[in-house]
């Protein structure tokens, strides 16, 4: 199969971040192996599609996902599957709202998982894996978290605050998590900068999500770097913008 062009994917400063998360039959790249998809680019903009094609009895033969995934679906009091449920919905549908998901936000986004090479298997698949028909909107690469975990010296990831393993709330708490982490990549760098040294960590954006992401809310600052108040109990790991309670810290 030719590689189609990059160009549609490459992400710019301005563009919105989506996180990405998965649950599904390890090895299944047919339509029967995606549990459920969490996609998020912050409040009022995210998706949850749990795949109504499942191989269900396949799921709950694997001890992991029956433990830990099955539970978090949309279940009947004695544990089925409720598939009248609105974000119970078949491969095709989920495809479809995907497609207009990216859709809305442009084509110049910018795809995160945390150690999610699969993730972003498990979305392309929902193309077949053929980019040459998957929208020009729908990335084509995604950078990971574990990166930043690198940068930030091998920092433990926040607790998570919900269900994990559930797709949406894993997702929110990787959007969560990737503040957290650039917050502590940043002051290492700062330590560097101060002593003389080259920063191993260097960013030219201004936010981790861009102020001016959303025009009808743009903070200000936007453009500027800008102090966002530090986390309680976290001293000199700085959290949300106030402006936008969704977006990472800054200094």
């Amino acid at each position: 199969m030719t590689t189609p062009e990059f160009a549609h994917s490459t992400p710019t400063a301005a563009g919105p971040d989506v996180d990405l998360d998965c649950e599904f039959l390890p090895g299944d790249l047919t339509p029967a192996g995606l549990v459920s998809i969490g996609l998020t680019a912050g409040p009022g903009r995210s998706l949850y599609a749990v795949n109504a094609d499942m191989d269900v009895a396949e799921v709950l033969r694997h001890p992991f996902l029956r433990e830990h995934v099955w539970p978090h679906l949309p279940l009947t009091p004695d544990g089925f599957l409720i598939r009248s449920h609105p974000d119970v919905l078949s491969y095709e549908e989920i495809r479809q709202r995907v497609e207009a998901f990216f859709a809305e936000l442009g084509d110049d986004v910018t795809l995160w998982v945390y150690c999610g090479a699969q993730d972003v298997i498990r979305l392309h698949t929902l193309w077949g894996n053929d980019w040459s028909v998957m929208p020009d909107t729908v990335p084509q690469w995604a950078d990971d978290l574990a990166r930043l975990r690198r940068k930030a010296g091998g920092a433990k990831l926040p607790q998570h605050p919900g269900r994990q393993h559930h797709a949406l709330e894993d997702a929110e708490h990787q959007r969560r998590a990737r503040a957290y982490l650039r917050s502590l990549a940043r002051q290492a760098a700062d330590i560097q900068r101060s002593a003389g040294a080259a920063p191993a960590w260097d960013d030219e954006c201004t936010c981790v999500i861009n102020c001016a992401e959303d025009p009808k809310t743009a903070c200000s600052l936007s453009g500027r770097r800008h102090v966002h108040p530090e986390i309680p109990g976290m001293p000199g790991v700085y959290g949300p913008c106030p402006e936008h309670p969704d977006a990472p810290g800054d200094h």
